[in-house]
């Protein structure tokens, strides 16, 4: 296209070298630079008057094409639709059925000696009411709002029978995510998760169903469940005579259950031995809710023997700020969050190691080893694996993937 609008120039320079050769060459009188501009420039803009007039002529015969396309295609679906008409089935009108009439219903009647009554005559298919199909959930589908409302529908109908069946019936499985030392990555600690075991789905981790047991005041027999397995671990790493020591976490609704507290601390109290290599652990979220008789449950805890962590810290320097001293000697927090405060430089106990938790990457991991912590576990280190039921033959010989 752009050429074609070139072509008025080239005609326009055209002109002008004609005019100046037959003014040199054919003895014609000499035109002044000026007359010869002109005679070029009008050249060029009668060229372009033919151009756009082509261009015009070549838009408006597409325009008609496309209409006449347009009106073919129109004509086209009319007689499709015309000709889907002609095959639809019709209903037919039931012919009516001619009845005997008064006299010849008279004379039956003195033959028989009966009335005959006439018979019901049959209402006519097209006559029936059709009540309206209701919408079935395929139907329903295709509307958004309808969408939104099964979904919220779904979220109150609330957990799976087999989860609620499960947590009632106690199925709870000790799995353990190790934790393990930086830079080396050996094996140091074992963190204690329980698992729940359905019909259909197997091993569900606790954020799928840590809700409904919390609704369903099951928190306290899992913890102990917990406990006797974390115990049993710490007795066979003992016999193995491996360093190795087993967070047990507990949930603050067991705290606040003084019969079920009593148990544990009593199961504590009988497992002296065991303080230096079996830890117990709250999270922040729940340490945050506790009142005053629950603080005095968890200093029970140390004068027991034990060491306290606490867990999924979301905020190292409020905690830091207001610790209360001696309480806890371990806290875990996300990489990100222990990288800013000690970026930061908060001020920090000399008593507490932090262990990183959710270490995802291999960068979280160098990150965590230039600025001096020890201790860390996540998905990218090693993933938590349940414990075999016949017992731990090794420190992870014991352990099986799921």
């Amino acid at each position: 296209m752009a050429f074609f609008f070139i072509l008025p120039l080239i005609a326009g320079a055209a002109v002008s070298a004609l005019l100046w050769l037959a003014a040199e060459i054919g003895g014609l009188p000499q035109l002044s630079t000026i007359w010869i501009t002109l005679y070029g420039i009008a050249a060029a803009l009668v060229g372009l008057c033919i151009v756009c007039a082509v261009v015009a002529t070549q838009v408006l015969n597409r325009l008609s094409t496309s209409n006449e396309e347009n009106v073919q295609f129109e004509r086209m679906i009319l007689g499709r639709l015309s000709k889907l008409d002609a095959t639809v089935e019709k209903p037919r009108p039931e012919p009516a059925i001619a009845g005997p009439n008064a006299p010849a219903r008279f004379a039956q009647t003195l033959r028989s000696g009966t009335r005959n009554e006439p018979a019901a005559q049959a209402v006519p298919p097209a006559a029936m009411r059709v009540e309206p199909i209701a919408e079935t959930g395929n139907v329903v589908q295709l509307d958004p709002a309808a969408r939104i409302r099964a979904v919220q529908e779904k979220r109150n109908r609330g957990p799976s029978p087999e989860i609620l069946e499960a947590i009632a019936n106690g199925r709870f499985e000790a799995w353990y995510q190790p934790v393990l030392g930086l830079p080396d990555r050996k094996l140091r600690y074992l963190s204690g998760l329980p698992y729940l075991l359905t019909e259909g789905s197997g091993a569900l981790a606790p954020q799928l169903w840590f809700d409904t047991a919390s609704s369903g005041g099951r928190l306290a027999s899992m913890d102990r469940f917990m406990l006797l397995q974390g115990i049993k671990l710490c007795r066979d790493l003992a016999r193995q005579e491996k360093a190795r020591g087993v967070f047990w976490r507990f949930c603050g609704a067991t705290l606040a259950d003084k019969a079920a507290w009593r148990e544990i601390i009593e199961v504590l109290r009988a497992n002296k031995s065991l303080g230096g290599s079996f830890l117990c652990e709250i999270s922040h979220a729940d340490y945050n809710n506790l009142g005053p008789t629950e603080i005095e449950a968890l200093y029970a805890i140390k004068e027991a023997g034990f060491e306290l962590c606490l867990a999924d810290c979301s905020d190292l320097q409020r905690h830091c700020a207001s610790a209360r001293p001696g309480l806890f000697k371990y806290v875990s927090a996300e990489p990100d969050e222990i990288v800013r405060a000690l970026d930061r430089g908060d001020p920090q106990p000399r008593d507490i190691s932090f262990i990183a938790t959710g270490v995802a990457r291999e960068e979280d991991a160098i990150a965590l080893i230039e600025r001096d912590v020890r201790l860390a576990q996540g998905p990218f280190l090693a993933p938590p694996k349940p414990l075999r039921k016949e017992g731990a033959q090794a420190p992870t010989a014991g352990l099986r993937q799921p």
